[in-house]
């Protein structure tokens, strides 16, 4: 019998006001009701020097610690530097790790509007396309009609609109 494949969301801005407030405890509620896939993991992508136990301090009131820390063991946490193009490059080995190149990778961006673009094309050049991919962005998306026209452009030189999510 053929393993289910991993589907892995890879979180941008997992350290965020949006992700603690509502993507994370959503994802939790899921979880708690067995709701989210067999082979499902998190990857929390950031900047900053934090932790898994750092991302779930402001949970701990609200979910059980047996649930909290069975959601934990899901979710990983991988800092980048979105400027450097390596670091992006070790990402794509990183889901090739969790993933063996046998799943489904989300990336959610939930980011200010002016790291998108250089997101998009970090994410499009060094992504394989070999694996089902999706994207999805958290609004706001562009800061006004010409800067989203302009973010489709690009998004489009990487993934079809099949691919995307807004």
């Amino acid at each position: 019998m053929k393993e289910a494949p991993t589907i892995t969301l890879i979180l941008f801005g997992v350290s965020g006001d949006l992700s603690k407030r509502k993507i994370i405890p959503s994802l939790i509620h899921l979880y708690e009701k067995n709701l989210l896939p067999i082979q499902f993991r998190i990857l929390g992508v950031t900047r900053q020097d934090i932790s898994i136990d750092d991302v779930f301090k402001s949970l701990e009131n609200d979910f059980t610690i047996e649930v909290l820390n069975g959601f934990k063991k899901l979710c990983e946490i991988f800092k980048i530097d979105v400027e450097n193009i390596s670091d992006f490059k070790m990402l794509q080995r990183k889901l090739a790790e969790i993933d063996k190149n046998n799943g489904e990778r989300i990336f959610y961006l939930s980011v200010p509007p002016e790291t998108l673009p250089l997101l998009i094309r970090s994410i499009g050049t060094t992504q394989s396309n070999d694996v089902a991919r999706k994207l999805i962005f958290e609004k706001p998306f562009g800061t006004n009609y010409d800067s989203a026209r302009e973010l489709i452009k690009e998004t489009r030189k990487y993934f079809t609109d099949e691919e995307v999510y807004h």
